[in-house]
């Protein structure tokens, strides 16, 4: 995320739409990993569930002086557990399906009124092309084939355009670049060896995060601005919260380790509105398999992939 140099909040184009339940009217692709969060997923445990919970109810409270609801009426909105996922890189912004570039292979005498055929013969063409990119990387040495990666949720952040929770890697004592550096490299190669023109929709974050809130307006209904309220969450619910490693889960067991994640793949998701609804919602087009495993893989082994090459239909497939 690239550093904010305004102190004032940004309302987020996309929130009217998402809360008039028109995410099917849109079309992003994202390359993500951790998603769909589960209640016993790598360890967090059912604790995750209730500790974002509490840990949401207390940034309303503490940041946005929001003493109930969802905060929608105060400016705010707060992306829901199903929502969540880390972004490897985004591969086409979330955009109107009657906004997209008509299809550059089809005939369009014979469907010259037929916009949507057209769209639709033109997210086909990018979904192949991107899942060609993501195969091909993953071919590469530099891929992580049997380097573990893990996460450890760290802290947070807010910022104009967005609240973030920021993750960490853990080294193992030999490594010198990240599975997460190393996947992100291979990306950018291959997409410039494979289809260079793809390079204008891609971007890849400089941080390892997860995006927990945006904004409806300018400035909160408490009018204060983000480097203060990124304060307050610096100073008065990070150090103290269980999310972060801090505190107790119960009366035995600190919550230190509690929330390192083991990520062994990433999925190339059409994300719609952050990935609003279930995972049941989203098609997965590619699940390709990172770090160390005991199925016998290869280089571009693909662990889940849907055909979009002929009749494109956005078959849901869930791994």
């Amino acid at each position: 995320m690239e550093e904010e140099k305004e102190d004032r909040f940004h309302a987020d184009p996309l929130l009217p739409a998402l809360l008039n339940h028109e995410q099917e009217d849109y079309f992003a692709l994202g390359l993500i990993v951790n998603w769909p969060v589960r209640s016993s997923h790598d360890g967090i445990g059912n604790c995750w569930h209730q500790h974002y919970a509490s840990f949401l109810d207390e940034v309303k409270r503490e940041c946005f002086s929001i003493s109930g609801g969802d905060g929608n009426g105060d400016g705010v909105y707060f992306l829901p557990l199903y929502s969540l996922h880390i972004t490897v890189a985004t591969l086409f912004s979330a955009t109107r399906i009657s906004e997209l570039p008509p299809s550059t292979t089809v005939n369009t005498d014979s469907v010259k009124n037929d916009k949507v055929r057209q769209s639709l013969e033109w997210r086909a063409t990018l979904v192949e092309e991107w899942k060609q990119v993501v195969i091909h990387a993953s071919t590469m040495d530099d891929w992580p084939h049997q380097q573990s990666i893990k996460l450890r949720l760290e802290s947070a952040r807010i910022a104009p355009r967005a609240g973030i929770l920021l993750w960490k890697v853990v080294h193992d004592h030999d490594e010198t670049r990240s599975g997460m550096e190393r996947i992100r490299s291979c990306l950018r190669q291959s997409v410039q060896m494979l289809h260079p023109r793809l390079q204008q929709y891609m971007r890849i974050p400089d941080i390892i995060h997860t995006t927990f809130l945006r904004y409806h307006h300018s400035l909160p209904a408490n009018g204060y601005r983000p480097s203060r309220l990124h304060q307050i969450l610096r100073d008065n619910t990070v150090p103290t919260h269980p999310l972060f490693g801090n505190g107790h889960i119960d009366q035995t067991q600190t919550s230190t380790s509690q929330y390192t994640v083991t990520i062994d793949n990433v999925k190339l998701v059409n994300c719609k509105i952050y990935l609003q609804g279930t995972d049941d919602d989203h098609p997965v087009y590619l699940t390709m398999p990172v770090g160390p495993t005991t199925e016998n893989r290869f280089p571009g082994h693909v662990l889940v992939e849907t055909d979009t090459s002929t009749n494109y239909e956005e078959t849901k497939v869930t791994s």
